[in-house]
């Protein structure tokens, strides 16, 4: 029995493993993409996002042909129930890349930081609300710790994160919704650009028409404008594919790997400057963080742990 039950379990947990491999591998782009959107200063935030969108199309595509998967994108566009899902998600991902690099751009990577330390938090709630995935203690105590260092900032700063808060609940409603919808990772992502494509293109032509815009002013801004490719298709797949294959509450614990790479940019690279109720509030998250992990690891121990033969 405990054989026959081993061979049953093994399918699920390669699944299990090539979603975190997946999850480790996005989170860690997007917290090194934070020093990629400084390096071409002069270049618009919304311009940036308009090639983002344009470019990921043909990249989305060419995946596709290598990876295969193609037959798949036509019923999926055939599909209301799922298409109105991926139109709301492209919506979401649209501006969430907008509040993203206009706050690197603004000098703001902290605060995006915050945003993305919070986001685990509402991916948790929504697994916990919409899917019934139940919460332990450890996790409750984390909420509301990290809770409580948000409130802290707003409080003795006076002013409300409404970037943070934004950037966190977006992208958690967006890994919610991708998680609803039988779509593959590349096809969904190739369906979400094609309808921000119309968007996109009106944008890069009226940067152009109006002389602001970088496509043919230099190589290296049009390669820089090209390669934003690869930093907002890989990533976004990758996220999609692990979200397929993890409980949001374990998508949650992984959500610290990118704001913590962000936080160590801002911090030694650009010299944003770290105030001292900033600091304390960070490390209220990171103690949020460090129980939670230390529960994860003490569950997957007595999981694996041998049981009596039935």
């Amino acid at each position: 029995m405990a054989v026959t039950q081993s061979k049953v379990g093994a399918p699920a947990d390669r699944e299990t493993r090539r979603g975190l491999a997946f999850g480790v591998l996005a989170y860690s782009i997007w917290g090194l993409s934070t020093a990629f959107y400084k390096l071409m200063p002069h270049i618009q935030p919304i311009e940036i996002v308009a090639h983002r969108a344009a470019w990921a199309v043909p990249f989305a595509i060419l995946v596709l042909l290598i990876m295969g998967g193609g037959s798949a994108v036509l019923p999926t566009l055939r599909d209301w129930r799922i298409m109105r899902v991926l139109v709301v998600t492209a919506l979401i991902i649209a501006s969430n890349w907008s509040m993203f690099i206009w706050a690197v751009a603004n000098d703001m990577i902290l605060e995006a930081s915050l945003a993305y330390y919070v986001n685990p938090l509402v991916s948790v709630l929504l697994g916990f609300v919409f899917l019934k995935e139940r919460l332990s203690r450890a996790q409750v105590i984390a909420i509301a710790i990290a809770g409580g260092a948000v409130l802290l900032q707003i409080v003795a700063e006076g002013k409300f994160p409404w970037l943070a808060l934004c950037l966190a609940v977006s992208f958690a409603v967006y890994g919610y919704l991708r998680k609803t919808v039988p779509v593959g990772a590349v096809q969904g992502f190739l369906v979400e650009t094609l309808m921000i494509l119309p968007l996109a293109i009106v944008a890069i032509f009226w940067f152009e028409t109006t002389g602001q815009g970088h496509m043919f002013t230099s190589a290296a801004d049009f390669f820089y404008l090209v390669s934003c490719t690869v930093i907002t298709g890989v990533p976004l797949m990758l996220f999609a594919a692990a979200a397929q294959r993890l409980p949001l509450s374990t998508m949650g614990l992984m959500q610290y790997i990118a704001p913590t790479l962000g936080f160590i940019i801002g911090i030694w690279w650009f010299k944003e400057p770290l105030t001292t109720v900033g600091l304390i509030a960070f490390v209220m998250i990171w103690i949020a963080l460090a129980i939670i992990t230390w529960a994860a690891l003490t569950e997957r121990r007595a999981s694996a742990s041998p049981t009596s033969p039935v």
